[in-house]
């Protein structure tokens, strides 16, 4: 394969534009992981498989010029992004949850209230 570096576990290939890493299963979640994979379909094709040791194989292939180092090290702060997201949510999901609901109870008509009616028909035209 013409492999000409291998820094922090990702792999680059000089013949083919690509590259390969690992992702652990136990540090980020499978939403994560395809959230950030999602994130990057624009740009390159992202291929996920299990490796044999329970981890999570990315490859990224350009789908036009780019700099593959630096895309494996944008997928894996995209990966820290939707983790930090998904915590976030746990943490403050409830009070979001709560805020939508009494926005849409103050939109509600009140009982009791008819509310208001056009007064087009006694509109006469001259």
């Amino acid at each position: 394969m013409g492999v000409d570096d291998q820094v922090q576990g990702i792999e680059v290939d000089t013949l083919a534009p690509l590259a390969r890493f690992l992702i652990d299963p136990t540090i980020y979640t499978d939403a994560a992981i395809f959230k950030a994979a999602y994130w990057f379909t624009g740009e390159f094709f992202v291929f996920l498989d299990r490796a044999p040791d329970g981890r999570i194989s990315v490859e990224l292939r350009p789908k036009a010029d780019a700099d593959m180092k630096t895309a494996a090290s944008e997928f894996s702060n995209a990966l820290i992004d939707a983790r930090v997201r998904q915590i976030v949510l746990a943490e403050t999901g409830g009070t979001r949850d709560e805020l939508v609901q009494k926005a849409f109870q103050e939109g509600m008509p009140k009982p009791g209230f008819i509310g208001v009616r056009s007064n087009e028909s006694a509109i006469e035209l001259a």
